[in-house]
Parts: C-alpha cells; structure tokens; sequence
C-alpha cells in the first residue's frame, strides 16, 4: 500500500511543531530539555531592566531566547512536499539561532532534531493520520462462492 500524506495535514502539522518548539524554548529549556546557559552578564542586567529597543521580554534566569519574539516567530513552515515539511529559520534569524547555538543554547541539533516530547507529538500525529488514512469500512460483505 502507498500512502500520501496531504500537504494541508503537513503543514498543519510543521505549524504545531513550530508553536511547540517556541513554547519549550520560551520555558528556557535546551533540545535536551537542559536550562539553556546564562546570557552574558551585560547583556543579561539590560534584557532584566528592558533598555534594550524593540524589547519584550525581561526574562534571563533561565534564558527564553526571546528578546523582540522575532527570531521564534520565524521559526515556521518553509515548504512541504511529497510525505515531507520543512520548517525552520530564515536569514538573519538562522544566524541568531547558530550564535545562541555556539553559546551553549541549543534549539534543536543534528542528531536530535526536537525534543522527546515533541517527537512523540510528531509520531503520535502520523500514527493518527496513518489510521485514519487507512481505515476500512466496518460493514460486512457476504461473497458467495460456487464450487
């Protein structure tokens, strides 16, 4: 049997995963649900007194990443394709993402892409999907056969 999945269930299901990979990191959490590693010190006491343009969020115990919001909000949808979603960042937010990546504050890695509870979201998705794809009708059909 060959499935597709369809591309609206893709994207639905690449926009969940955006909203629920924001929410761990707005909790300050790693892709290894560690506490992300404290911002610089200078950096830190402006973000906590809100002197920073564009600003808002204050938290930096744990970090949240989240400074204007937009490099989160860009995490989204990128493209899907025949059983695929692509989701991710874009530009100068890909950046942001590698510079807190290089600075001990891991989104999402090579070896893990997203957290164990957003990967049993995913599979818990496709599980679903999957059945509701290949469901049969429940009815009976009586085949008479002549022998």
């Amino acid at each position: 049997m060959n499935l597709t999945l369809s591309n609206n269930f893709l994207h639905k299901l690449g926009t969940l995963i955006s909203v629920k990979v924001r929410e761990h990191t707005k909790s300050g959490k790693d892709v290894d649900n560690g506490t992300f590693k404290s911002y610089v010190s200078e950096y830190s006491k402006r973000k906590a007194a809100g002197k920073i343009k564009r600003q808002t969020s204050t938290q930096t115990n744990p970090p949240d990443l989240t400074l204007s919001s937009d490099m989160l909000r860009d995490l989204q949808v990128r493209g899907t394709g025949v059983n695929k979603v692509l989701i991710g960042w874009a530009g100068v937010f890909a950046q942001r993402v590698a510079q807190n990546e290089s600075r001990g504050r891991i989104i999402s890695k090579v070896n893990k892409v997203f957290t164990t509870e957003i990967t049993d979201l995913v599979e818990r998705q496709f599980r679903n999907e999957l059945d509701r794809l290949t469901r049969k009708d429940n009815s009976t059909e009586i085949v008479k056969i002549r022998l």
